[in-house]
């Protein structure tokens, strides 16, 4: 059998078994969907019944609060609302029957009619004594007990009224009423209220019937309750409310004089369905009952809902053979299409499989292309049926696929570009394996190709296992999700750089968890901050040498000085003269060594001037082959023309004299060979990458090289840090290089060291290099100047104020010393002109030597001072220059150098006066 006979068959199967089914379902299941299509109809015309009713009432509730918002109502001023209303009542052309107006500062007991007494200009009132007025109080009525009711709103409240029928007309209708509220709105002045006239409602639910109700056709009847259950309308006039009249018509009075009315209520009707459906009516529900009329025993379907505007309730009775009209034209239609489904499925069954079997064999063939990888293959398929359909998705798919393809492919080769592109390791290790996964060029061009290598074996080294650094277990919580990123620092075992760590578990494209590890090099970092321990670390050692050089200052100065007038009165063959010769040279050596740790601690004021460096390396050889072994080898290649450097030539002589011992201690045992070298040399910016405050040009080079045993790569970065050495106890204090350091930098210069153990160490010391002439010291052999002046000498230590006073009254001047800064105040303050100089220490209690110049030169402003110190780093000459001191000496100073200061300091005031 063919395949189109195949497929027509089973169309027609198929058709046939669809045909009998949607029958049998229609039947079964169709037949009560349409009655209840058909109720919901009713229910839904019953709303928009009452919805259209609903808006009539809401028209009439907003004219009459407007009515009760206008300031002319708001002020009750009569003679202007007379006519307005009256104007209006001609203008609405009867919609409303009557205008009744009430005041709330009246009793408001009794209303009249607008043919009583009394009136003003047409307006009614309320008058309690009026002999007309016949009717209840009005206080009593339901619209003025809702709507007077609360007089607290911001705007007059609406309502519609229960029905009732006039007691002058006996006409049936509804009051719709708004409180009139004073201007702050906080009292109710009265009511304005206007009544609708059955008649007028009537055209409105005519309305409704004629365009809405047709739908069931010419059995279906309405009527209209109100908020009480009265019947306002009803398709029976009998249960709607009206007046009870006699033959004649005339209105029947009860035992009172009143008209008789008579009042239908849904919740009294004789049927409980009625009832139920009035009830849930009445409380705002809608609705569907179904009762049997008692009068015809025919069953009738209500269909109820709420009219909200009014609080009152609509209902639309229909009997049930109307309903079910539509249910008896669904089965003769059903009928009828049955018959024609199943005429068309034999013609579609045949003429569907012909034409489905034409294009399975191009679509076949185009997807086989396909699947081989041909993205360009195409089904050509134009007709606009469910195959061109499928064949225009097809290659729609197709072409979303390669664009899918080329976009993948593009972002694959974007991310690469931006993971290359970063100055940083990045790579994807297996969390359990250890394999790389992933490198970027980063780790190419640094670590050679290492995808699917072990990261441990490819990234470290020395390592015989998995790294016991390796953040894998931080990475995944317990139940193996991604844990927050790790940050971390570590020193590479392979190149020995150190890197800013970032790890983080994600999930790999295959879903297993891998390492992705991001590390940057911070290797210039970790140095910058070490520079900056460094120099923190300097200045608070500098900080402390200045504390001891203050003391050892005080006590070098009494030691050099009592010495030195111990020399001058000691005979010549006394043997104490060479032992005192030995003190003295012991101080001058202790005196230069303070002024060592001051240069290092870089607090002392250099006084440098222009020095042949070439020079003081000379001397210093000269000196050095005296105290170096034999078994070291002195080498020197020294440029005569290398230029003139800005020094302390004491300090340079230091630092020479300190490098090269310590290369000579590196030979101590097997010797070697000592190089000097002193040249000229250019470093550019690069040079000085590591001295950034250095400026580029022209440099001295001095280099010490030595053939020793070299200096361990760990120490290099520690041995200019002060104490710190690797010899042996008695063989050094650890200050020498940092000493050397000190004066390096104080020159502006820079230091650098290279070394290989087993090799030797060479130290490279660069100072700038100067252009002036280098002028010959001239030696002074003059005598020591005298004087015969009066002078005050204040220190606060016994010893220096004894020496001091007696170098001084050696040199001719009449002393008078003082222990006390106070105790020299109050002297100089009783006798300010007893005294040609003040010499005073600096560093005292009570008064120092700064505050103590101030209140003398505030009692005599010309008294010369000089101010002495061991080391102050709140004094120096430049400060004691610009407080108006005359002189400045740092302690210890010999008798030379104090006689001249003294004799300086009297002569320029000699000259000034």
């Amino acid at each position: 059998m063919k395949f189109k006979t195949k497929i027509t068959i089973r169309f027609l199967s198929i058709g046939i078994f669809s045909l009998g089914l949607f029958v049998a379902v229609s039947l079964l299941f169709n037949a009560r969907q349409l009655e209840t299509t058909t109720l919901k109809m009713g229910d839904e015309l019953a709303k928009l019944s009452a919805h259209v009713l609903s808006g009539y009432f809401d028209t009439r509730k907003a004219e009459i609060s407007t009515y009760a918002n206008m300031p002319l109502f708001r002020t009750m001023n009569w003679a202007k609302i007379g006519p307005f209303l009256k104007a209006e009542e001609a203008r609405h052309g009867g919609t409303y029957e009557k205008m009744l107006l009430g005041l709330a500062d009246l009793p408001a007991n009794y209303y009249i009619t607008t043919d009583g007494n009394p009136h003003f200009d047409g307006l009614l009132s309320f008058d309690n004594s009026s002999p007309t007025a016949r009717l209840k109080s009005i206080a009593q009525r339901d619209y003025w007990q809702y709507t007077a009711g609360n007089n607290t709103e911001e705007e007059a409240r609406v309502y519609v009224s229960n029905p009732m029928v006039s007691y002058f007309t006996g006409v049936r209708q509804t009051m719709v009423a708004a409180t009139i509220l004073s201007e702050d709105n906080t009292d109710v002045l009265g009511m304005v209220s206007g009544s609708i006239a059955w008649a007028e409602l009537d055209r409105v639910i005519n309305g409704i019937k004629n365009r809405i109700l047709h739908g069931f056709g010419e059995g279906a009847k309405m009527f209209l309750v109100s908020q009480n259950g009265t019947y306002v309308y009803h398709y029976d006039e009998k249960k709607a409310i009206h007046l009870l009249t006699d033959k004649e018509g005339r209105p029947i009075l009860n035992e009172i004089g009143e008209k008789t009315t008579v009042v239908n209520k849904i919740t009294e009707d004789p049927l409980e369905e009625i009832v139920a459906a009035g009830k849930k009516l009445l409380a705002g529900h809608a609705g569907h009952v179904s009762y049997i009329e008692s009068q015809s025993s025919e069953t009738m379907d209500l269909f109820f809902a709420p009219v909200h505007a009014a609080g009152y309730g609509l209902g639309i009775v229909v009997p049930e053979q109307l309903v079910l009209q539509p249910l008896q034209r669904f089965y003769l239609m059903l009928a009828v299409i049955a018959f024609i489904s199943l005429a068309l499925i034999g013609i579609f069954s045949y003429f569907s499989a012909k034409k489905a079997t034409e294009p399975l064999n191009v679509i076949s063939k185009k997807v086989s292309e396909i699947s081989a990888g041909n993205w360009k293959a195409r089904i050509d398929y134009r007709e606009e049926d469910e195959l061109g359909v499928v064949a225009h998705s097809f290659n729609r798919m197709v072409l979303q696929l390669e664009k899918q393809a080329e976009t993948v492919a593009e972002s694959h080769q974007r991310l690469l570009t931006i993971l290359d592109g970063l100055d940083a390791i990045v790579y994807v290790a297996d969390m359990d394996t250890y394999e790389t996964l992933f490198i970027n060029k980063y780790v190419r061009d640094n670590f050679g190709d290492i995808t699917g290598k072990i990261c441990w074996q490819s990234l470290q080294i020395g390592q015989d296992g998995p790294c016991p650094f390796c953040t894998n277990d931080k990475l995944l919580t317990p139940s193996g999700e991604a844990a927050p990123t790790y940050k971390w620092e570590f020193q590479n075992t392979l190149n020995g750089c150190w890197y800013h760590i970032i790890d983080r578990a994600v999930k790999w494209v295959d879903g297993r968890m891998v390492r992705l590890e991001i590390a940057t090099d911070i290797t210039r970092s970790k140095k910058v901050e070490d520079d900056l321990r460094q120099a923190h670390k300097m200045e608070a050692i500098g900080t402390l040498a200045g504390g001891i050089a203050h003391d050892f200052n005080n006590i070098l100065a009494a030691i050099l000085g009592y010495a030195d007038m111990a020399m001058d009165d000691i005979p010549v063959h006394s043997p104490a003269k060479y032992q005192i010769e030995q003190v003295l040279k012991a101080g001058n050596r202790a005196k230069e060594l303070v002024k060592h740790i001051l240069s290092f601690s870089r607090k002392e004021a250099q006084d440098r001037s222009p020095v042949q460096i070439q020079r003081l390396v000379k001397e210093v050889l000269n000196l050095l082959r005296s105290t170096i072994p034999t078994t070291i080898e002195i080498k020197q290649n020294i440029d005569s023309q290398c230029g003139n450097i800005l020094a302390n030539p004491n300090q340079i002589h230091q630092v020479l004299m300190n490098l090269c011992t310590n290369a000579a201690q590196s030979m101590d045992e097997k010797g070697g060979v000592l190089e000097i070298r002193l040249i000229s040399s250019q470093l550019s910016t690069d040079d000085l990458a590591t001295e950034p405050n250095l400026k580029p040009g022209h440099y001295v080079q001095l280099s010490v090289k030595d053939s020793g045993i070299g200096i361990d790569q760990k120490y290099l970065d520690k041995i200019f840090d002060p104490y710190f050495t690797t010899k042996e106890v008695g063989k050094g204090s650890g200050m020498g290089l940092a000493v050397v350091i000190g004066i390096v930098k104080g020159h502006d210069g820079m230091i650098t060291v290279d070394s290989k153990p087993g090799v030797g160490t060479t130290f490279n010391v660069y100072f700038p290099k100067i252009e002036e002439h280098i002028q010959e010291v001239i030696d002074e052999t003059e005598p020591l100047p005298t004087g015969t002046e009066k002078i005050l000498v204040v220190d606060d230590e016994e010893s220096m104020v004894d020496m001091t006073k007696q170098r001084v009254e050696r040199l001719g001047y009449q002393v008078t010393a003082k222990t006390s800064s106070m105790e020299a105040l109050e002297l100089f303050n009783s006798q300010p002109d007893a005294f040609d100089l003040v010499i005073t220490d600096q560093t005292m209690p009570g008064l120092t030597g700064e505050k103590l110049a101030e209140k003398l030169m505030e009692i005599r402003s010309n008294i010369p001072i000089i101010i002495c110190t061991g080391y102050s780093s709140k004094m120096d000459g430049e400060k004691a220059n610009y407080i108006g001191v005359s002189g400045f000496i740092m302690k210890p100073v010999d008798k030379r150098e104090l006689a001249k200061k003294i004799r300086q300091v009297l002569d320029r005031e000699d000259s000034a006066g």
